[in-house]
């Protein structure tokens, strides 16, 4: 059996940590796991990632702390190097007393470092899973280990192109799409507690957007859109869910909209699953999305989802059978794609109904877990 050592430093819970660990929550027999995983003051995340993966996962203060909103890649202080380095040394000693035969991190700057010495020094191989573009917010000593690293792990086939054109070997580079539990019908009694608050009309069309405010993730794309058939279109609402860098920017677009009285920004918010039984479709205009979560959860929940025809999305969404996609920047078709949409509920259950079923099919934890089990099981 394999032994698999996880590497996790950065951003605790974050999609991608949430990702790995539902890979070891549908593993089998063919790897035996470990997850070594930064905590801070004894908030509890290492114990919440042992629950959602079902595999012992033990806790360090590394000193790694967050920056609200930083740019990625931002370097380590000196002061905070020096503790992360001497607490790699404790994660090095406890990784030889496991003595893994593979070491896997995401390609987050400080746990893809940490990976690489564990694995270094116990003579493993070396797993980066691969969820951003690729460029040089992923740091040099990330970017060269990418060419060297035994395998990575990307989670589309959008991102392998990128790999490889940054000189990642083809036979060392595999796709791994994201996966997610199909969701049940939502509860009617939550979802009407929710319009309240909401203050949706009786025959409102929701669109949501489901995403961290950030550059490239479309935010004043959907707004422009939805501008474009707001007048016409009274019952259409646009729910924007997030928080992020450009924030601010983006509830000073909403309030000078002429259609602000039917956008909502509500901010960042824990009941995503139940604000998708809200909403009627998913509005996910973003640039170079590599495989969102957001579109999956979408899926999940039977929505038909509106976006661009960029990054992974595609692979995901089938234009004209579970959405529709138009070409990255064009917020007139986008427009004309939402409104598409909104007029005939009957397409958009349809639609809703073609990509529920599409992830059912393709895109599972279980079909995910599998697959995570034969590339570890390969490089054991």
């Amino acid at each position: 059996m394999t032994k698999l050592l996880g590497v996790i430093i950065s951003n605790g819970l974050s999609s991608e940590n949430r990702v790995f660990a539902t890979l070891l929550s549908k593993g089998d027999d063919r790897y035996d796991a470990r997850v070594l995983m930064h905590q801070a003051d004894g908030d509890g995340t290492a114990h919440r990632f042992a629950q959602l993966s079902g595999n012992p996962t033990t806790a360090y203060d590394t000193g790694w702390r967050p920056s609200p909103y930083a740019r990625r890649g931002n370097p380590l202080r000196l002061g905070t190097a020096v503790r992360y380095w001497r607490e790699v040394d404790v994660l090095l000693t406890d990784a030889r007393v496991f003595d893994p035969d593979v070491v896997y991190s995401s390609q987050q700057h400080v746990d893809c470092r940490a990976a690489t010495k564990i694995a270094r020094q116990t003579d493993a191989a070396q797993i980066i899973h691969l969820h951003y573009t690729v460029g040089p917010w992923l740091r040099r000593t990330v970017l060269e280990r990418l060419r060297t690293t035994d395998l990575v792990i990307s989670v589309s086939e959008f991102i392998r192109e990128q790999a490889i054109s940054h000189g990642v070997a083809e036979d060392r580079v595999v796709t791994l799409h994201n996966a997610v539990e199909p969701l049940p019908p939502a509860d009617e009694r939550r979802s009407n507690a929710l319009r309240r608050e909401l203050d949706l009309p009786d025959d409102a069309f929701t669109f949501g957007m489901v995403s961290r405010i950030d550059e490239g993730k479309g935010h004043a794309h959907a707004i422009e859109a939805f501008e474009r058939i707001a007048g016409d279109r009274p019952e259409a609402q646009l729910v924007i869910v997030g928080s992020g860098r450009i924030d601010r920017e983006i509830r000073r677009r909403v309030d000078s909209s002429p259609a602000s009285n039917q956008i909502i920004q509500m901010g960042f918010r824990t009941d995503v699953d139940d604000l998708l039984g809200v909403f009627d479709a998913l509005i996910h205009p973003a640039f170079q999305d590599p495989c969102p979560l957001a579109v999956l959860e979408a899926m999940a929940a039977g929505l038909p989802v509106v976006g661009y025809d960029d990054g992974g999305v595609p692979e995901l969404v089938e234009s004209g059978e579970t959405g529709i996609l138009v070409a990255a920047g064009n917020t007139s078709a986008l427009g004309d794609a939402m409104s598409t949409i909104c007029s005939d509920r009957s397409i958009a259950s349809e639609f809703g109904e073609a990509g529920r079923e599409r992830l059912a099919s393709r895109f599972t934890p279980e079909r995910a877990g599998r697959r995570f089990a034969e590339i570890v099981a390969s490089q054991g």
